[in-house]
């Protein structure tokens, strides 16, 4: 894990989580998610662990999608929602822990309506421009 990103910053946590293993370690991150307010991590976290079936234990709140087998647990802050997706990595023997939230992709929808209406309001302007090009040519009779 990388000790020095968010969440693990100050110098206890890092050497706290030096001594956790597994199991433990998702505890805490589980701990951590509920406790504090939610931020996006811009990195994943993989927990390795030795057994599939004890793990599931720590995320008995959280919400199981089975057709994509991960579980995810949601928290609104600030109007937006943050969601905490956890996976089994069977090939690894790990467990993947990442952070993500709403807000962004609603910045993207916004950003493409705009473009949207961008691209309708030059289109509209084009068309206008031609016509009235028309009509001045016809007006001088060249069309």
């Amino acid at each position: 894990m990388r000790l020095y990103l968010r969440p693990f910053q100050s110098f206890y946590r890092s050497d706290k989580l030096k001594t956790l293993r597994g199991r433990d370690c998702l505890r805490w991150l589980v701990d951590y998610w509920n406790t504090y307010y939610p931020e996006q991590w811009d990195w994943d976290i993989l927990i390795p662990m030795v057994d599939a079936d004890i793990w599931e234990r720590e995320l008995q709140d959280f919400t199981h999608k089975t057709h994509r087998k991960y579980y995810y647990d949601m928290t609104q802050w600030k109007g937006r929602k943050w969601y905490l997706d956890v996976w089994f990595l069977p090939q690894e023997q790990a467990v993947k822990v990442k952070t993500r939230n709403d807000g962004v992709k609603e910045a993207v929808k916004v950003n493409a309506q705009n473009i949207e209406s961008l691209v309708l309001f030059f289109g509209v302007f084009f068309f206008s421009a031609v016509a009235i090009v028309i009509i001045w040519l016809r007006g001088m009779n060249y069309v």
